[in-house]
Formats: structure tokens, C-alpha cells, sequence
């Protein structure tokens, strides 16, 4: 729930930077783009409305299984959720955006030497909301479900 919590947020974040931050030609609509991208290397039609509908989709299970593997590794480690926070934050930029990740060797986003600094900021920023939404749901979803009530409430007796 976390992650599906955080991916929204992302979303909502990135679409304010787009339009506040990035010049004209740049966006944030990173997922559909993706999808075009290995529909294309794949040799298979695209259509932006299977683009849309196909980044809808992965941004959401990407965010769930961001969110699952964050709620493992939270139960699992002795990390603070900052901290935690930071790893998981530098695995998805790694494996999305980095010289290596999935965006840039399709082609979804620029190779980092290439990319405007807008962008990487923007990029980067975006990563950010995810993680830290993440951080800030996963630790209101789990007080909530061990007090039964809301997040600030006192356990009951």
C-alpha cells in the first residue's frame, strides 16, 4: 500500500516540476515513453494510447514492488528508514536512470552525459518524492496497523 501510496505522489510531483521547471520538449511522463521504447526494440506496433495505458501500469507495479521489497528490507534490517530510504533510492536511479538503467538504454530518457541539468534535477527529484512518500506511508501504515487505529492514536487497552 505504501508503494502504491508513493508512486501517486511521485506521479503528482513530477507532473509539478514538468510545468513549473522544464523547458519545452522535456517531460516527466516517463513510463509511457519506456513502454514506447520496448514496444519499438522489440519490433512490435505502438500506439500512445498502449503507451499511456502500459506506463500506467508499470508505474504502479514498479511502485507496489519498490514499496514490497522496501517493507522486507524495513522488517528486515537494522537501518533506519532514512537510511533505507537513501539505498533504495540510489537502486532505482541506478536501474532507471543511470548510464546502465532500463530508461536510458532504450532510449525513454537521455544518457546522463547528454541530459540538460534540468533534467537530471528533475530526475532526481522525482526519485526522491518516491522514496520519501514511501518512507512517510510505510511508517504511518505500519503504526497504524499495530495501534489498530490511526497513525497517532494510542494503542487501546
Amino acid at each position: 500500500m505504501a508503494g502504491l501510496i508513493a508512486a501517486t505522489v511521485q506521479s503528482a510531483i513530477g507532473w509539478v516540476i514538468q510545468r513549473a521547471f522544464l523547458p519545452p520538449g522535456y517531460d516527466n511522463n516517463i513510463a509511457p515513453r519506456l513502454v514506447n521504447r520496448a514496444l519499438r526494440q522489440l519490433g512490435q506496433p505502438s500506439h500512445p494510447a498502449v503507451d499511456w495505458i502500459g506506463g500506467v501500469l508499470f508505474h504502479y507495479v514498479y511502485g507496489i514492488g519498490w514499496g514490497a521489497l522496501f517493507g522486507l528490507a524495513r522488517r528486515a534490517a537494522p537501518l533506519p528508514p532514512p537510511a533505507l530510504g537513501t539505498v533504495v533510492a540510489g537502486l532505482i536511479y541506478l536501474l532507471a536512470f543511470s548510464r546502465v538503467g532500463v530508461g536510458t538504454r532504450t532510449g525513454a530518457e537521455q544518457h546522463p552525459d547528454r541530459r540538460p541539468a534540468v533534467k537530471q534535477a528533475s530526475l532526481i527529484a522525482i526519485v526522491l518524492a518516491y522514496v520519501v512518500s514511501l518512507v512517510v506511508a510505510y511508517d504511518r501504515l505500519d503504526r497504524r496497523g499495530r495501534t489498530g487505529g490511526p497513525p497517532d492514536e494510542e494503542p487501546r487497552a
